[in-house]
């Protein structure tokens, strides 16, 4: 008598062909909405200040320069310490790629969202003494990115409610290199700074400084009878604000906020209603948390 050996199978894991799987519990949902949220908006750090943030610089200058064309045309632009962002100059480095790009007065990182900021310490361009320009390498515009490609002799143009100077570039230096002797009674040396690194960092991720000395070729104006005031250490070249920072934290936990209650509008609506809702606030969201971080990175950078 022989014995038969039934074959047996094994039951696949998971859902059966054709079936699909059911819907996340809500703290898995939750979980991978916040996974999901956390990439985004590393993502979304990255390309608001390089690319966004460019499209808003190009848009405050045209209207900055309208502004201080006005301005210059009515002899009412400011020649001496004004309010946070007014425009007071225009400054032309062709050799850096700068053409016309509008200075405003601050260099904290607001300020310098807009475009080239004037150092408030420093007198402005064209008085007799030393002034002082800031501007970002690589974020919102990237208006001094080129200056490390500035030679000995190149032209710097800047315009003002007292006139147009032109500069004469003497040297480039770094942090720790000796700095220029101070100019003659009635002379005007204008330093141009900005972020700088070694390699790939120069124009990536610098975390040094660069300075761009440059004297008046002709004779400086007089400025106004009234004391320069005191810059603190987050208006100085690579200076951090941390005033955004409690803006920030409400942000985020906005944002946490929305990720829980599109999570649940999930498990009511559907998931293709959700999408249409959460979408633009979780955007609308990112755009205010992005813009309040933005202001926290070095202000050159």
């Amino acid at each position: 008598m022989t014995s038969t050996v039934v074959p047996t199978t094994i039951a696949p894991v998971g859902p059966a062909p054709g079936t699909t799987r059911g819907p996340l519990r809500p703290g898995h949902a939750f979980v991978v909405w916040v996974l999901g949220c956390v990439a985004a908006l590393g993502l979304w750090g990255l390309v608001y200040p390089v690319l966004i943030g460019a499209l808003q610089e190009q848009d405050n200058q045209q209207q900055l320069f309208a502004k201080l064309r006005s301005e210059l045309s009515q002899a009412t632009a400011p020649i001496g310490p004004t309010d946070y962002g007014k425009p007071i100059a225009l400054i032309s480095a062709p050799d850096a790629g700068i053409r016309n790009s509008v200075v405003v007065e601050g260099t904290g990182g607001s300020e310098l969202q807009q475009g080239p900021g004037h150092l408030r310490s420093t007198v402005l361009p064209g008085q007799a003494g030393t002034s002082e320009i800031l501007g970002r390498a690589v974020t919102f515009g990237a208006p001094f990115a080129r200056l490390d490609q500035l030679q000995p002799g190149d032209p710097v143009t800047v315009t003002t409610g007292q006139g147009t100077f032109t500069y004469r570039v003497e040297e480039l230096r770094r942090p720790g290199q000796p700095q220029p002797v101070p100019p003659t009674d009635g002379g005007s040396r204008l330093v141009l700074a900005t972020a700088t690194g070694s390699g790939w960092r120069a124009h990536v991720a610098p975390t040094s400084q660069l300075y761009v000395d440059a004297l008046l070729s002709g004779t400086s104006v007089p400025r106004p009878d009234v004391p320069l005031v005191t810059t603190p250490a987050e208006e100085q070249v690579m200076g951090v604000g941390t005033a955004s920072l409690l803006l920030l934290v409400v942000w985020l936990q906005t944002l946490l906020l929305a990720v829980a209650g599109a999570v649940w509008l999930a498990h009511r609506w559907g998931r293709r209603r959700t999408w249409l809702v959460a979408v633009p606030t979780l955007l609308a969201l990112a755009v205010g948390a992005s813009t309040s971080a933005a202001q926290m990175l070095p202000n050159t950078f």
